[in-house]
């Protein structure tokens, strides 16, 4: 995590996506976290790419996500020292400044702004990591269509116990976007 940058791992996305298209004539994202938050910019930056995403917990807003975890006093720390320590029930990890500050440019608004692609997001109402208000917020603000939200009931950031739900939504999904168009 140390030198992850957003930039750089959405070149990572974009390299893969680039493989793929040569031999699949239509690509379907899956992406968690901020793996979802990749996806999304993937699409925003070039629509004709990706025939749909498919997103789980996305972390569309990353950069104030850490601002919030870190507090004042991590984020001073996070300046000063070139790294802090990022805990949350899955992961102790330490992230580097060059992280954060990169995400900073990767904002919610600016995202909102080129994104078009047909999304299915499904969240858990219990996602205390990625709260499930920034994909409501996403839902109702984006052009994105057809776009639809799935709040799972009781379900964490990771959604490990609603395996088969995930699948069902996703293939469901998948499915009416191909009777529609």
């Amino acid at each position: 995590m140390t030198d992850l940058t957003v930039t750089r791992a959405l070149a990572d996305v974009e390299t893969i996506l680039a493989w793929a298209q040569q031999r699949f004539p239509r690509i379907a994202v899956i992406g968690s976290s901020l793996g979802g938050q990749l996806a999304a910019w993937a699409a925003a930056r070039d629509s004709k790419r990706i025939v749909a995403n498919l997103l789980i917990a996305p972390a569309f807003s990353f950069y104030e996500n850490r601002v919030r975890d870190l507090g004042p006093e991590g984020m001073a720390r996070l300046r000063a020292e070139g790294y802090a320590i990022v805990r949350n029930e899955w992961v102790t990890a330490p992230i580097a400044r060059n992280l954060v500050d990169d995400a900073e440019g990767y904002g919610f608004d600016r995202l909102l702004a080129g994104y078009r692609t047909p999304t299915l997001i499904l969240h858990g109402t219990e996602d205390s990591t990625v709260p499930l208000a920034g994909s409501v917020e996403f839902a109702a603000r984006s052009s994105a269509r057809p776009l639809e939200l799935v709040a799972i009931a009781g379900g964490d950031h990771r959604l490990s116990d609603f395996k088969a739900v995930l699948f069902d939504h996703m293939t469901g999904f998948l499915d009416r976007l191909d009777r529609s168009g």
